[in-house]
């Protein structure tokens, strides 16, 4: 039967035919395990009370002990994990309801694996698969009728409750166990994407988009404080020519070596991101202009001197603007446009130069 209820399909929606069905699967082995024993320690106690036929004993330690076992040996044999997972959690519901009128309706056991049966397919799928389960559990218990017929004996003796305890208590402490397991797993998750959300795969810097939102928090602080903070904006000169005469494979090296220059040459506060094709964003907290400025010749000495790419000896230069905060700008893109004015006179007055906008 089904105890187990601990995973939920809605952690992995796009789950389908692939590995990440086998990881679903691989999930549920041990709940599986731990689940279909306490129950069978339950519905033994009710059997051994009603001096039960061999046969059902039988069935109750294929259900218990092996049935966990076979249901991963089927994953791992068919291609389609995802689906042949799912089919074994039908099965645990036609064996879960199977057991009830065999126990001939005692209240308790009864009662008890229909809850963990419910929590299980919830904690799955929602009330979605819960309902998706009816079918295999009506069809258990039917077939229990047919082959058992039932009698009706509802109360427990104290060897039922005790032997029913261990699944009441166990099984709600395993479905928090592993609904904890699979938060962190997917919190971790969350935390990858947001950090690949936020950066340029080709420098390993920020996106354009991110590194305009940590300057508009910056201008927004500094509006209601007294600090200050600066920002440069970087072009690599003549990036065209390079791509055109070494291709862009080399165009590429060029981005990821000037990235790796400006890590190298910036606090731990500082905050960076690839704001275009080639081009550059910088933004110093705390530091002013004549700060910004030093740091900016830093980047361009740097730069001019270290080969881009040994293969062809490629070098390249850089422009850079700088531009500290004013009390004066509105918005945030204010700050950049002056920024990226500064970057425009730095080009157009030859390049490979650091061009620095006074304070309004």
């Amino acid at each position: 039967m089904n105890v187990n209820g601990m995973t939920r399909l809605q952690l992995y929606p796009s789950l389908k035919r692939t590995s990440r069905g086998l990881q679903f699967a691989e999930r549920l082995i041990w709940p599986r395990t731990i689940g279909t024993a306490l129950t069978l320690l339950a519905v033994a106690s009710v059997l051994l009370q009603q001096n039960a036929a061999d046969w059902l004993w039988a069935l109750l330690i294929i259900n218990g002990l092996l049935w966990p076992h076979i249901a991963w040996s089927r994953v791992v044999s068919r291609k389609h994990h995802y689906s042949c997972e799912l089919s074994n959690l039908r099965i645990d519901a036609f064996c879960a309801a199977f057991w009830i009128p065999v126990m001939d309706f005692n209240l308790l056991p009864a009662a008890t694996i229909l809850a963990m049966l419910s929590m299980s397919m919830i904690s799955i799928g929602g009330f979605k698969m819960l309902r998706r389960a009816c079918v295999p559990a009506l069809g258990g218990a039917a077939a229990s009728v047919l082959l058992h017929e039932p009698q009706w004996q509802p109360a427990p003796s104290l060897l039922i409750v005790i032997a029913t305890l261990p699944l009441i208590v166990c099984f709600p402490l395993c479905v928090g166990i592993v609904s904890h397991r699979l938060a962190k797993d997917l919190n971790k998750q969350k935390r990858s994407l947001q950090v690949i959300s936020r950066k340029d795969g080709l420098s390993e810097l920020y996106n354009r988009a991110y590194w305009e939102l940590c300057v508009s928090d910056m201008y927004q602080r500094l509006k209601t404080s007294n600090d200050t903070a600066s920002l440069i904006l970087i072009d690599v000169d003549h990036f065209k020519n390079i791509n055109d005469t070494f291709g862009h494979t080399v165009g590429d090296e060029v981005i990821r070596g000037l990235a790796a220059i400006i890590r190298r040459n910036l606090r731990s506060i500082d905050i960076t991101g690839r704001y275009g094709g080639e081009e550059f964003g910088i933004l110093l907290p705390g530091a002013s202009i004549k700060e910004a400025s030093k740091v900016a010749e830093r980047i361009r000495v740097a730069t001019a001197i270290t080969p881009m790419c040994t293969e062809h000896s490629v070098f390249c230069t850089i422009s850079l603007g700088v531009k500290e905060f004013s009390s004066d700008y509105k918005t945030h893109k204010e700050w950049i446009t002056d920024v990226d004015e500064a970057l425009y006179n730095a080009k157009h007055n030859g390049r490979n130069q650091v061009n620095c906008a006074k304070v309004a």
